[in-house]
């Protein structure tokens, strides 16, 4: 083992040392070709702006390119299109045409080419080949070139110093790994010894490490395990317990116990739903705490019947919740004689209120649509029979019946209208307009203009010019609106007012429908947006109306993503207050 992580540090340090210095030797050869190939490029470009500045002169290439030469350090080469030369800043010195290479085609397509290689006397050298360029009506290409004769000695020297750091770091290493190696290796062979006991049933025997590293952290983690294993092993049964109690039940309240009452489990939830103030019930019995009969007599039962058995009840500690309970035998796994129970406790309070509102809303439907047909089947019958006097009071008896129809009709289309608001869940953003809130209103007081002038009542609209908002249904906007005035102006005595605001702040619009009228009772507001309900019950006859406007109202708000709110006080009149989103 000693050797073998001997061994594995010497790899690991020699194969990276290796790949560092290989790495390294490249990084810095192609840094320093890169950086030499940009002072190339840069000073092509020069040359360029000074072939094309002679234009008009004549030019003397040779001169040229050894003038250049100087000014940069780097050989200078003059080629035309067909890759042969036309002048070279240093003699004696072969050329080889470029004719049929890839660097003349790339030149010629207005690209550069930059070239590493290595001429006779294996000097590495940089080449440059620049795009062509037309002077005085000829194509030149530029070719600069400079040597890497450094980049050969650098290299030697890169390399024989990692020769020298890879070989100070194996014989580092081979000292270092052999005395960590023992320090290692011998709380290693403690816990293995050790172990081999424990799994021969020995769970007394403990590794006593002081290495004061991660290695001791396991020794004591070892001994942990050691002592644990044996109380495990004794609770196995209890926690298997404590599992099938947990799967049986669900997210709702829960409370499990055994045959003699003894607790199990229980949640949060059913404290409170039981109000166990004790925080550690696991272990007592039942009996002592649980007082309620309902509960008492649903456990006797499922008992004694040896079957899921389910009540509804109510505690009186909520008395305003009502669950569920659900009782259910069961027994350790392997173990049948062992018997226990759970209690599931679900809180079916939503449900009930929502059922009281079916069983409200179809009792309110039925009264409501009762009434007019009583009186429609009532006159139709009268008329039948001849049972008027003259004509004139059978147009009378007409009219009711046209009144109680039209009221019949209002009813149903209210009715439908509150349906299908209450499967609207929002708009679809494509189908909203900007709308002028002004003219909505100036609709709004032509419609409701003729109710107001009958019974003398001044209307007051307060809405700012040139407002506009996002409105993504402006029948349902309209209704809205038209439900509040309506209602304004049928609780408001001959000779008052109502009126009508608007104003912006942030991103909202603040409504307000207000009247000086009868006002609403403290006791009736928080009823007032309830299906078929009248402020006014002994006005009911004499008011019309569904007993749906409020309620509509109050749907749509909620489509519309807004609140509603109402101030109101007896015999000074109503305000409701309405917040819409103002989406722009």
């Amino acid at each position: 083992m000693r050797k073998k992580l001997v061994a594995g540090c010497l790899i690991v340090i020699l194969v990276s040392s290796v790949i560092t210095g290989a790495l390294s030797i490249s990084l810095i050869r192609q840094s320093l070709i890169n950086n030499i190939s940009d002072r190339l490029i840069s000073n092509g470009n020069l040359i360029h702006k000074v072939l094309l500045n002679k234009e008009n002169e004549e030019i003397n290439y040779k001169e040229l390119a050894k003038e250049l030469q100087k000014e940069t350090s780097q050989r200078i080469t003059f080629i035309d299109a067909s890759g042969q030369l036309i002048a070279d800043s240093m003699d004696n010195i072969r050329f080889h045409s470029i004719n049929g290479k890839p660097e003349l085609d790339s030149a010629l397509n207005g690209n550069k080419t930059i070239l590493v290689n290595n001429d006779l006397n294996k000097i590495t050298y940089v080449s440059v080949v620049m795009p062509a360029i037309k002077v005085q009506n000829n194509l030149v290409i530029v070719k600069l070139q400079s040597p890497l004769d450094y980049l050969h000695k650098l290299t030697q020297i890169l390399i024989r110093s990692i020769g020298i750091a890879i070989i100070i770091g194996i014989f580092t290493s081979i000292s270092i790994g052999y005395l960590y190696s023992r320090r290692i290796l011998k709380p290693i062979g403690d816990i293995t010894t050790v172990s081999k006991l424990i799994a021969k049933g020995n769970f007394k025997k403990r590794v006593r490490i002081s290495t004061g590293d991660e290695i001791e952290d396991m020794g004591n983690t070892f001994n942990y395990m050691a002592e644990t294993i044996e109380k495990s092993i004794n609770m196995l049964n209890e926690k298997n317990l404590k599992l099938n109690a947990i799967t049986i039940g669900m997210v709702d309240g829960i409370l499990a116990f055994d045959t003699s009452g003894n607790i199990i489990l229980v949640n949060d939830l059913a404290k409170d739903i039981l109000n166990l103030q004790e925080d550690e019930l696991e272990g007592k019995n039942i009996y002592n705490f649980i007082e309620n009969d309902a509960i008492l007599e649903l456990i006797e039962d499922t008992s004694r019947e040896e079957h899921q058995d389910t009540k509804e009840m109510t505690f009186k500690f909520n008395p305003s919740f009502v669950y569920k309970v659900k009782a259910n035998l069961f027994s350790y796994e392997g173990a049948p004689e062992n018997k226990g129970m759970v209690l599931v406790f679900e809180d079916i309070t939503e449900i009930k209120k929502s059922e009281s509102l079916k069983r409200d809303f179809i009792i309110n439907a039925s009264h409501e649509l009762k009434t007019p047909l009583t009186t429609i089947s009532g006159f139709l019958e009268t008329i039948r029979l001849g049972n008027y006097k003259n004509e004139e009071q059978k147009q009378r008896f007409m009219g009711i019946i046209e009144s109680e129809t039209n009221r019949l009709k209002s009813l149903t289309q209210n009715m439908l209208n509150l349906a299908v608001l209450e499967n609207v869940h929002g708009f679809d953003e494509e189908g909203c307009i900007n709308l002028n809130i002004k003219n909505i209103f100036n609709e709004l007081n032509s419609v409701v203009e003729f109710l107001a002038e009958s019974k003398d009542i001044t209307l007051h609209f307060n809405i700012p010019e040139h407002v506009e908002i996002k409105i993504c249904n402006k029948d349902w906007f309209k209704q809205l609106f038209l439900n509040l005035i309506h209602n304004a102006i049928k609780y408001t005595p001959r000779g008052g007012n109502v009126y009508v605001s608007c104003s912006l702040k942030g991103n909202e619009a603040i409504f307000i429908v207000q009247d000086d009228g009868v006002g609403i009772s403290e006791e009736d507001l928080p009823r007032i947006f309830h299906r078929f309900y009248r402020v006014d019950k002994s006005r009911a006859s004499e008011v019309d109306g569904t007993g749906l406007g409020l309620a509509i109202v109050k749907h749509i708000v909620k489509v519309l993503k807004g609140k509603i709110s109402v101030e109101s006080k007896m015999g000074e009149g109503s305000k409701f207050i309405v917040h819409l989103p103002v989406n722009k």
